[in-house]
Parts: C-alpha cells; structure tokens; sequence
C-alpha cells in the first residue's frame, strides 16, 4: 500500500509543476452491450477499460493488461491479474501455469486435463501461492487507485447496467483482497469522500461498533463502499460476502462474487461457499 500512495504522491507532485491537464473520463462506447474509455487523472496516470457481458479489462494507458476477465462457457471463466492467470470452474480457482496460451479453447482443455487429476493440497498451496503474488505485484500499479474515481464519473451518468454493477463489484474485490485503498489526497481532490456523508452518519457501521472488523458492511475492512448498496450500514448481501471470504478465501465465491447473483439483499454464493468441500479451504 505505501509503495503504491507514494508513487501516485510522487506522480501528483511532478503533475503540479507540468501545469493544466485534461483530466476526467473519456468513453468511446457507452450502452448496456458496452462500456469502454479511460480515466486520466493527469499527464503520467491513468487508466482504461473495456466491460462487456462476457468480458472486462483494465489497461494501462500504454495498453499493458492489469485485469482481464473473459467467460469460457457454462461455469468456468479466466481470470488474469498482472501476469498471473486463473481459471475459475464452480467454485474452485486454478492457477493456469505460464507456459499455457491464454486462448479459449487452450484454457478449456487445460481445465479438462486438470479435472481429470486428483486434487492435492500441493495444489492448493501453489494457488495460494500465485494469488499471494498477484496481491503483492498490484502494490507496484498505481493506476489501480483511480478505480474509485472511474467508478465516480460513471455514476454520474445514472445508469445502473448490469455490466458496470459487475465491473465495480470486479475492481471493489480486487482492491479489498490486495488490501489496497486510495490515499486521502487522491480522494479529497476529487470530493469523494464527502459524496454520502449524511448516509454514512445515519447507521454506519465505519467506527466498527461491533468490535467485527464492520461485518456486514460493503468495502474492505472498515472502508465503506457506498456504491454498492448507497450506504454504509450493515446489509445482508455484503454480510453473507465476508462471512464467505472468511470461510473460503481462495474460492470463486470470495474473489470474483460477481460471477454470481451478489446485491445489497444477498448473494446467492453463500450457502454453498459455507457449506460446500471444494478447493479453497
């Protein structure tokens, strides 16, 4: 996180003395099909994306994948962060070895040969191994901090498209299991923090009332993310959530919940995620 918030500080600084840039969204295609544009937040950082149903990416400016996303048919899926791949088939993640193309029909055969080996626990832990590398290479993208931001701007075009839902759910769950969280000066320039000021004093659970680490509420830790159900209260969906995670961590359930139905009312992983015997113990 520190390596992370200094280099967009550094970033912020060197900006100051570059005088006025264009900043804000830019979208090439906006409808329910398609969402894709990129966010600049100044002349060195900004990020793009490209979220359709079956699909989602987020880019570096220069065109280098951060997150990719791409369904492979009925209950499977490809999941790539940085340089690491995974493949998602119920709800067990696989960790998808360098040497393997990153083409569909690759990836689907690699998933039948893999279903047809018995799962070890040197399996498992060389996918918590592979995942605990994503969360320490996403420490070194500071494009990633302007996800909030991104997610933002989009809300001020009031559409609430499946495929954004799906899109902010993506980028919330990345940034909650890499433990990541924009610093102070990235949010008070842009006001976000004061945006659902007077929800948050209604019922929140932020100051941690229940000594849970703020069960039951959207975002990560104690961080609320209001996005998801307009508040920072507890709501049922985001309790069965973390409950989930705390349960099965490396599960699809936990690390890609919008594979499934996830909303402020519930999410349909749940049960299964709690009682279920699968990878990802």
């Amino acid at each position: 996180m520190l390596l992370v918030a200094g280099t967009l500080c550094s970033v912020m600084a060197s900006s100051d003395l570059e005088g006025s840039v264009p900043q804000g969204l830019r979208l090439t295609s906006y409808s329910e099909k398609q969402v894709k544009g990129c966010y600049s937040y100044n002349q060195t950082l900004g990020i793009c994306f490209d979220v359709r149903k079956s699909s989602m990416k987020l880019l570096k400016t220069t065109g280098e994948k951060i997150v990719f996303y791409m369904d492979l048919g009925p209950n499977m899926f490809y999941y790539q962060v940085v340089d690491q791949g995974f493949i998602g088939h119920g709800p067990s993640l696989i960790y998808v070895p360098d040497n393997i193309p990153k083409e569909p029909q690759v990836l689907r055969e690699f998933l039948a040969v893999k279903q047809d080996d018995e799962e070890t626990p040197q399996e498992l832990e060389l996918l918590k191994f592979h995942f605990q590398e994503v969360i320490s290479e996403l420490h070194y993208v500071p494009e990633i901090l302007l996800l909030e931001l991104v997610t933002v701007a989009l809300s001020d075009n009031s559409t609430n498209w499946e495929i954004l839902q799906r899109f902010r759910v993506l980028w919330s769950n990345l940034l909650k299991t890499s433990d990541i969280q924009p610093p102070a000066e990235l949010g008070a320039a842009h006001g976000s923090d004061d945006q659902n000021s007077k929800r948050k004093k209604r019922c929140s659970l932020a100051g941690d009332p229940n000594n849970d680490n703020c069960l039951g509420m959207c975002g990560k830790g104690c961080s609320c993310w209001s996005f998801v159900c307009g508040d920072c209260c507890f709501n049922r969906g985001c309790y069965e959530h973390d409950m989930c995670c705390r349960k099965r961590f490396f599960s699809t359930y936990c690390v890609t919940p919008f594979v499934y139905y996830f909303g402020c009312s519930r999410f349909s992983g749940y049960p299964k995620c709690l009682g279920g015997s699968f990878w990802g113990k």
